[in-house]
């Protein structure tokens, strides 16, 4: 099965249901236009597969491709402006810091079609296999203990046990804790199109006053990941 980008403007700003966002994608129009793009399902035609479909949870320890794909990601966001992260005073931030455990609450079993609608109003348009492996993968609490990113900048830590909440919460004493941070990330386990070539990301991003999330679309070629569509929102 495959998906469809509805790509829109290079940059796009939407401020809806309080919630301000950017997404673009990651590579030019050109390029993706000289490629066939993998495309979705119908929606009768997902609604019938999440009810056919009995979607179990699936608890096993992340995968090497999962932290290649979590690296692209976090390289990506170290990178992005649309993260906002720290305000740089002095020397700027360096590093991003990944949280030690993946997000602990899951998404529901019967949630397939409400994550497919809602990912299509963002712009995107997820591949029924995908977003059910997506569904699977995503009981929380899972240990990231084994990762040992490449790219130095990338700290992997128990964010609550490294910083002491103190008066002002995690967010106010992080700095304080990991003062070369952009900020740190809370995540899912990637979900997977059943030929391997596509992993769909989404993840907690911190500091934020109302809380932020990153979505992020990734594609393999020549055994390299790469970040092809992502979104950034910020809730107010």
């Amino acid at each position: 099965m495959r998906m469809i980008l509805a790509i829109g403007a290079v940059i796009l700003f939407v401020g809806c249901a309080g919630e301000y966002s950017a997404s673009w994608p990651a590579q030019s129009l050109a390029t993706a236009a000289n490629e066939s793009e993998p495309r979705r399902t119908q929606a009768p035609t997902t609604q019938a597969l999440a009810s056919a479909t009995r979607l179990e949870y699936v608890v096993s320890p992340p995968t090497q491709t999962d932290f290649d794909v979590l690296e692209v990601v976090l390289t990506d966001l170290l990178a992005s402006a649309q993260f906002h992260g720290y305000h740089a005073t002095g020397a700027p931030k360096t590093q991003i810091v990944l949280d030690l455990h993946t997000i602990q609450y899951p998404y529901p079993l019967d949630g397939m079609q409400e994550l497919v609608d809602r990912m299509e109003d963002k712009g995107l348009r997820l591949a029924d296999d995908l977003a059910m492996d997506f569904i699977r993968r995503s009981f929380g609490s899972i240990s990231l203990g084994d990762y040992s990113p490449r790219n130095r900048n990338i700290l992997v830590e128990d964010v609550e046990s490294a910083v002491p909440q103190g008066r002002f919460g995690i967010e106010l004493e992080f700095p304080k804790v990991f003062p070369s941070a952009k900020g740190w990330v809370r995540t899912r386990l990637p979900g997977y199109s059943a030929d391997g070539r596509y992993a769909y990301v989404e993840c907690g991003l911190h500091p934020a006053a109302h809380g932020a999330s990153g979505y992020f679309m990734l594609r393999k070629e020549n055994g390299q990941w790469t970040v092809f569509w992502r979104r950034v929102s910020y809730r107010k």
